[in-house]
């Protein structure tokens, strides 16, 4: 966590892959771990800023990227959050990326221990150039995350439905 503040993330299996471990921690500033994910393994992970849990119920919630008021993520999550998307293949080539699709909530970056592969993110502060129309605020009045257009407006042009699908 290279931010000043705690981070929480989270993290969800894609459909028929196992949850691993609890599914969601605290990460104090400068603060690492480690999760591990067998061969074959895809998710998203996701952080969460601005959380308030009793860590000994182990529930609470987010400002940004809940988890049904608890720690570790089982099913679902309340966008917008900034989400990374790995895919862990067989033949030792993995895939991740760093994904706005579901709006933005922090700053993001991923590096790999191979030299060979490079970097990915998004290490600007977007909250800071989010239009307005897509801005999410909290209680305080500050704001805490930018929404999609897809989430902000629903509309199928902004979602990639129906006629605007593609193909």
């Amino acid at each position: 966590n290279a931010c000043p503040f705690p981070v929480w993330p989270a993290w969800l299996p894609n459909s028929g892959h196992p949850q691993l471990g609890k599914g969601g921690s605290k990460l104090d500033s400068w603060q690492l771990f480690d999760v591990y994910a067998s061969t074959g393994w895809s998710g998203k992970f996701w952080g969460r800023p601005n959380c308030q849990f009793d860590t000994v119920l182990g529930t609470g919630c987010c400002e940004t990227g809940d988890c049904s008021n608890a720690i570790g993520c089982n099913s679902t999550y309340s966008p917008p959050a900034t989400t990374v998307e790995f895919e862990l293949h067989r033949d030792f080539i993995d895939e991740y990326s760093v994904s706005l699709v579901e709006g933005y909530n922090l700053a993001v970056k991923v590096s790999s221990s191979n030299p060979v592969c490079l970097s990915g993110g998004c290490s600007c502060d977007l909250n800071s150039r989010c239009p307005s129309e897509l801005l999410v605020w909290n209680s305080r009045g500050t704001p805490v995350a930018c929404n999609s257009p897809c989430l902000a407006f629903g509309a199928d042009e902004f979602c990639c439905e129906d006629e605007f699908l593609g193909g």
